[in-house]
């Protein structure tokens, strides 16, 4: 993310030109939490079909992560990018190969620490987190393999280490590309600044989240385990925590259940972080026990505000019986997105914890009955849940519609 500002460095930020480069660092059927995660999906898919990564895609990664993923190396800290043996150079593996392009105006951030502990706040846990993140970085494989000090020059090989893949030997292993002894310095940016001219890029959005809370959300998801509430719930934590200072962020449930209730929090610009974790709090907290509710009567029940709203309606798709009438409650829904937004500034997105599909009765309906383009529906699948998150959030965000 902080280099997307070079595709626009000679423009002014947040003009049509930042936001266009914005728009296209970051397409939704790319758009990962990490490049660890983006190097994993393209090990992933050659391994299913045998292809090899696309081939019109540049990947900005640290360089030990490029040549872990060349090197069959275990990808991420999950079990999905397990290792991969390359000894024997099996030539079908040549074809998966990344190889690296070292540019000399890609920026540093100048952001030499990060403050963890602050006076007045010791408390148990918080030593035992300082603590085990202190453990984490001594221990996590991209440290052992060796970083570039300042100047951009690669660490020394012990010449008591011969076997061990460090930077300064993995390139012994790599037949079709050369690492580099120094990398030219391109000069140190200001991180605020980066996330500043982001922030000033990227549209300010405004979401809605509607919960369906009703019994049948506490079934089985059918997933990666737990209940359809508490798999998209997770999902929407992960939305809400990748949202902006300048995003709006709203959390309705619609169950009628007492226990549950009507609740709204908002994201305000100066005090992003509080409230985000009061609706990841919301969330997490969540119970299924309302009855109950139709899907179009969930969205009408939405607390609109001015401006481009995006409503993002987490369900398990409910079903016929649910919907009685289905025509003329589609119309009517219709008609309530031409009423709000009549410039097409309203949109719905349907986002399924399953069993139902996108092509099952009512969610079909109601996302087609919608005016311009307006409905889209998504099911979710056994994606992590920040990259699920993050493709979503990339649609909303940009407003691409399939």
């Amino acid at each position: 993310m902080a280099v997307t500002p070079v595709l626009y460095g000679p423009t002014s930020a947040g003009d049509a030109e930042a936001a266009e480069a914005e728009r296209f660092a970051e397409p939704a059927d790319l758009v990962t939490p990490d490049a660890v995660s983006l190097l994993c999906r393209f090990r992933l898919q050659m391994a299913a079909s045998g292809d090899g990564p696309p081939d019109d895609v540049a990947v900005i990664a640290p360089e030990q992560v490029l040549f872990d993923y060349d090197m069959g190396f275990t990808l991420g800290d999950d079990d999905r990018c397990h290792r991969v043996d390359l000894l024997d150079r099996d030539p079908k593996y040549r074809k998966w190969q990344l190889y690296p392009h070292y540019a000399s105006d890609l920026p540093l951030l100048d952001y030499p620490f990060v403050k963890v502990r602050w006076q007045g706040q010791d408390s148990e846990e918080r030593n035992a987190a300082v603590n085990e993140f202190r453990r984490w970085l001594k221990d996590n494989p991209l440290t052992m393999r060796g970083f570039r000090d300042r100047s951009g020059k690669a660490p020394s090989a012990s010449a008591e280490d011969k076997e061990n893949d460090t930077l300064p030997n993995i390139q012994t292993f790599l037949e079709y590309s050369k690492l580099p002894k120094k990398v030219p310095y391109p000069g140190r940016t200001g991180f605020q600044e980066i996330l500043d001219r982001i922030k000033n890029a990227r549209p300010k959005s405004s979401i809605h989240l509607m919960v369906d809370a009703s019994t049948s959300m506490g079934s089985a998801s059918g997933g990666n385990g737990g209940s359809r509430l508490g798999r998209g719930a997770a999902v929407l934590q992960s939305l809400v925590s990748q949202l902006q200072s300048t995003d709006r962020v709203d959390l309705q449930f619609s169950a009628t259940s007492p226990s549950i209730g009507l609740g709204g929090f908002r994201v305000e610009q100066n005090a992003a972080s509080a409230n985000k974790e009061t609706i990841m709090r919301n969330l997490q907290a969540m119970s299924a026990t309302g009855r109950d509710t139709a899907l179009d009567d969930i969205v009408e029940a939405t607390d609109l505000a001015r401006g481009k709203q995006e409503i993002v309606l987490l369900t398990d798709g409910q079903g016929p019986r649910s919907t009685p009438g289905l025509d003329s409650r589609t119309a009517r829904l219709s008609d309530f997105f031409r009423r709000h937004a009549p410039d097409g500034r309203l949109r719905l997105t349907v986002v399924l914890t399953g069993p139902a599909t996108c092509g099952d009765t009512p969610v079909r309906e109601i996302v087609a009955s919608l005016p311009d383009r307006a409905g889209t529906c998504v099911e979710l699948d056994d994606a992590p849940e920040a990259t699920r998150a993050a493709r979503i959030l990339s649609d909303l965000r940009w407003g691409g519609r399939a």
